[in-house]
């Protein structure tokens, strides 16, 4: 089984993404991957309906920050649920399926949050458009902010919790698909591990003791995750079973990833 990863592709920011995504359908590769930032809460459904056209096979996704702006969290949630209702082969990983890829390896995935507790929110001079395109975050003050992403990163926290510990209990090997980097160590900018101006709003402590929690649970079990946000690449083997990978990206580029076979 082959699985093509694909993260930040910003394609709002690309001439020609049909042409991108011909190229995808003559990939080798029997499923896609992608850990967010596909679009905007305007454009990302159309998006994901004129891949899963090109691309006749299983595609996988998460939504990241970007797919968020202009609208609500709520409101493209649900839009790509409706999505995934009408369309067989777009599947929505944040609703909680774990997804067979093999017997012996399952996929599961949410988009994350970024939740302020590396680095220092406090003295982080950092505004990202995030605060002011989303409508959940674009009315509130700083403290209250923090309150509102941390409340979306404790969500899904306890979602991958569930799905994780499901998936471990059956699969020696479980493949996390997220937006944030989960782990300070793969939070990289500039060639080096975000500083405490960047790292409250690039990783996700909460959802990283998530994982950690439950793969410590199953130690003969592994745990890969792939995410995306900085785009700056890092890897990092975060514990003996757990195995993290963000991905490198660029506006108006679009790429892949990797190919996994299993």
């Amino acid at each position: 089984m082959r699985l093509a990863w694909l993260t930040d592709l910003h394609l709002p920011f690309v001439d020609d993404y049909e042409r991108f995504f011909v190229a995808l359908a003559a990939l080798p590769t029997d499923a896609l991957v992608i850990t967010g930032d596909i679009g905007d809460a305007d454009r990302t459904p159309a998006y994901l309906q004129t891949l899963a056209e090109h691309f006749q096979k299983p595609i996988y996704f998460v939504y990241g920050n970007h797919d968020f702006y202009h609208g609500s969290v709520e409101q493209a949630r649900a839009e790509a649920r409706m999505l995934c209702g009408s369309v067989p082969n777009l599947h929505y990983l944040s609703d909680g399926a774990v997804i067979a890829l093999t017997p012996q390896t399952a996929l599961i995935g949410h988009d994350g949050w970024a939740d302020g507790r590396f680095g220092n929110w406090a003295m982080s001079y950092l505004e990202l458009n995030d605060y002011y395109l989303i409508r959940d975050l674009s009315v509130c003050t700083k403290a209250e902010r923090l309150t509102g992403i941390q409340a979306l990163a404790a969500e899904a926290a306890n979602a991958i919790t569930v799905g994780l510990t499901q998936a471990m209990a059956r699969y020696a090997h479980v493949i996390v698909a997220t937006h944030v980097p989960p782990f300070r160590e793969v939070c990289w900018h500039a060639g080096k591990i975000g500083d405490d101006d960047g790292l409250p709003h690039f990783s996700s402590k909460v959802f990283g003791e998530a994982i950690l929690n439950v793969a410590a649970s199953y130690p003969e079990s592994r745990v890969t995750v792939l995410c995306g946000h900085t785009h700056s690449p890092a890897k990092a083997q975060i514990t003996p079973n757990v195995y993290a990978v963000a991905g490198e990206a660029e506006y108006g580029r679009t790429a892949v990833q990797e190919i996994f076979e299993y």
